[in-house]
């Protein structure tokens, strides 16, 4: 079955949000299966009720209180994703991060998106700023392994565009811990921060990584030939590195950057 979302029907948008990085919400979106976020369940007119009976943003009473402008909803994930495009654009990588989200004592972190901030604003209040949306926004999209633990997890942030190094679990890329509460970042202006939350198309697994309690890599790092590494990855984790980075649209970087294991495999 196909579900069809018109963001311009449903809230009179003009041009489709641009591409970033390969991750983007677009003016209209066809998907083959059931919406796999609150933000796609919400704009998508379906014809199957059972999504209809999915928890809604009112299940945030069951944490701290939420300001109105924080709530877990189209206008303000449309306002958010808004500013983190201006705030890219004006500043560059260097005001944005890539977003982890890990249930308390687990190893494996969601990648749930990226969150941009002005040059005055540091990463951890941009965070704390937009915790709420955030939370809920992992929540709902990997509704089994982190919505019932949606007010206890972690959110953790890592180098801007470092999903790749991340995926070679490169020992370079340490995640960061943030909390939720800090001091003056509920005053800090919505349009001062900026949030692009993760979304999956048909089929796509999502992007997760596996990391130690301090934030480093859990796994040795994978490293080619070229990069000096006495062996190159497995057929299997070769497998399993392209599959994980195809789904995050990075394929092309991937045989880019593995250019000569790829010819090595194809040639045995």
């Amino acid at each position: 079955m196909t579900h069809l979302v018109t963001f311009s029907a449903a809230f009179g948008l003009s041009p489709a949000f641009k591409k970033i990085n390969n991750h983007y919400i677009s003016h209209s979106l066809s998907v083959s299966s059931p919406p796999t976020s609150y933000f796609q369940r919400k704009c998508v007119v379906l014809q199957d009720s059972k999504w209809d009976n999915l928890v809604d943003e009112d299940e945030e009473d069951e944490g701290p209180p939420v300001p109105p402008n924080m709530r877990y909803n189209p206008s303000n994930l449309i306002r958010q994703k808004n500013n983190y495009d201006a705030i890219r654009d004006a500043g560059g990588k260097e005001m944005v991060n890539d977003i982890y989200i890990r249930e308390v004592g687990s190893e494996t972190f969601w990648f749930m998106g990226k969150v941009a901030r002005i040059s005055d604003v540091s990463i951890e209040d941009a965070i704390s700023k937009q915790w709420p949306l955030i939370q809920m926004h992992a929540g709902h999209l990997r509704p089994i392994e982190l919505f019932p633990s949606r007010n206890t997890n972690e959110i953790w942030y890592a180098p801007g565009d470092s999903e790749l190094d991340v995926a070679y679990y490169r020992p370079t890329v340490t995640f960061v811990k943030v909390d939720r509460n800090i001091e003056g970042a509920k005053s800090i202006k919505v349009n001062f921060v900026g949030f692009e939350g993760e979304t999956y198309g048909p089929d796509e697994d999502g992007f997760r990584t596996l990391r130690t309690d301090d934030g480093k890599p859990a796994k040795p790092e994978l490293m080619g030939p070229d990069e000096g590494g006495n062996t190159a990855p497995t057929p299997e984790e070769m497998e399993v590195l392209e599959k994980t980075l195809v789904d995050q649209g990075l394929g092309d970087v991937l045989k880019q950057n593995l250019g000569d294991v790829l010819e090595q495999r194809e040639t045995e």
